[in-house]
């Protein structure tokens, strides 16, 4: 069954090697596991974006929990799902002052809007109020 888990973070002093590790990370462990998804930081937050079989997304998800990179987690979306929302999405990990990522992410989300997938408008929301800072972590 395919499932998608959404979170938000803070950052637990990362350096920009460490944003870099992390990435690398993220797109083997995705790859390896088939998953599809998002990762976002910005101004010390993450916001992660997590489709895939419901074994290995719970699986991936007691890992990120017990990873001292994150502090303050906090999951906002742990829900079954009919179909991928960022199956054909390709760039991955975005730190928000990457400019022609996010163009290329509010792109994606510009489509996604006019797609007919269930649950869309509410992700497309909280992606972009994460990166538009009308999101933070209070407990950061």
């Amino acid at each position: 069954m395919l499932y998608s888990i959404c979170y938000v973070s803070s950052a637990n002093n990362l350096s920009a090697n460490s944003l870099e590790k992390l990435f690398f990370e993220t797109e083997q462990n995705n790859s390896t596991l088939n998953m599809s998804g998002l990762l976002i930081y910005n101004n010390g937050n993450f916001l992660q974006i997590l489709e895939g079989e419901n074994v290995h997304i719970n699986n991936l998800f007691s890992k990120i929990k017990k990873d001292d990179r994150h502090k303050s987690i906090i999951k906002l979306i742990d829900t079954p799902i009919e179909e991928r929302i960022f199956d054909n999405y390709n760039v991955g990990f975005l730190i928000v002052n990457d400019l022609k990522k996010q163009k290329t992410l509010e792109d994606y989300l510009n489509w996604l809007k006019q797609a007919e997938i269930e649950s869309v408008d509410k992700v497309v929301g909280i992606i972009e109020n994460f990166i538009n800072n009308k999101y933070t972590n209070s407990t950061n």
